[in-house]
Formats: structure tokens, C-alpha cells, sequence
């Protein structure tokens, strides 16, 4: 599920496992509610039209309580990893940790992509959703 901390125009269905953005302003920041663990990949499911940056962050989104930004490129220790664009359509992704912590691996599309990590920290997954109407959902390997 996804954390409880968002951005201003971000709402959750009742079990936070879908967000939605209002694409009124900005504000689209949605983390989440655990570390990416390798044993269990992080599958996002969006639907839509829009564009969201996907990155990690290497602490507990919780600490951003009172001093959450508009994007995720302000926050502190970002890590930048897909930019993903959609047109009235629906896209899965998968995002996982490899097995010595050392690289995340993201693939969507046919495309696979990876990006060096600190195999020491925990990293959480923020979604910023950059424009757009967009619905994500948080799905495991059996629901996609």
C-alpha cells in the first residue's frame, strides 16, 4: 500500500492501494508505505494520460511530514529512475532491488533499466506525477 504522507493533490481509495492526482496543480508526490525489499518487487499499475517520474528515496517518507516539496527532483538523497509517459492507456511496471542490494532494476514497455544504489540503505518508492490524469495502483505478481 502506499504511505500515508502525499502531496496536496493526491487522494487514496479507502485501502491505499490506488492513488489518484488531480491534475488542477501541482503537488503529485505519493511514496511507498515500505522499503523495496528484493524478495518483493514494487508493481505499479497506471492508467491514463499523463507523465510521473519515478525515484527512491534512502530514508522513511515520515520524516517529510512537515516539509513535503512540490517534486521529488528537491528532495534530499533522490534518485532519479524512469520517467514514464502515458496516453490513454494502461502501463505496468515492475521495480525491484536485487538480490546484493546494490542495483534497482525498473522495466515497463519491453524496456528494462537499472540504477546503482548504496547496498547499506532502504530505499522507499515516490511516484510524481508531473502532469496529467493518472490513476496508479499498487498490484502484486498474482493481480497483474
Amino acid at each position: 500500500m502506499f504511505h500515508q504522507l502525499k502531496g496536496n493533490n493526491v487522494s487514496f481509495d479507502q485501502n491505499k492501494k490506488t492513488a489518484y492526482w488531480k491534475p488542477v496543480e501541482t503537488g503529485g508526490l505519493v511514496f511507498t508505505n515500505v522499503y523495496i525489499h528484493p524478495e518483493h518487487p514494487v508493481i505499479l499499475k497506471l492508467e491514463g494520460s499523463g507523465a510521473v517520474e519515478l525515484g527512491v528515496i534512502s530514508y522513511e517518507p515520515t520524516v517529510l511530514k512537515d516539509s513535503l516539496p512540490e517534486s521529488a527532483s528537491k528532495l534530499t538523497d533522490y534518485i532519479f529512475l524512469n520517467d514514464v509517459k502515458i496516453h490513454k492507456r494502461t502501463c505496468t511496471m515492475k521495480v525491484q532491488l536485487d538480490v546484493d542490494n546494490k542495483e534497482i532494476f525498473t522495466s515497463y514497455g519491453g524496456g528494462h533499466y537499472r540504477q546503482e544504489v548504496d547496498c547499506n540503505k532502504r530505499y522507499w518508492l515516490i511516484a510524481d506525477v508531473k502532469y496529467g490524469q493518472v490513476e496508479m495502483k499498487l498490484c502484486n505478481e498474482d493481480t497483474i
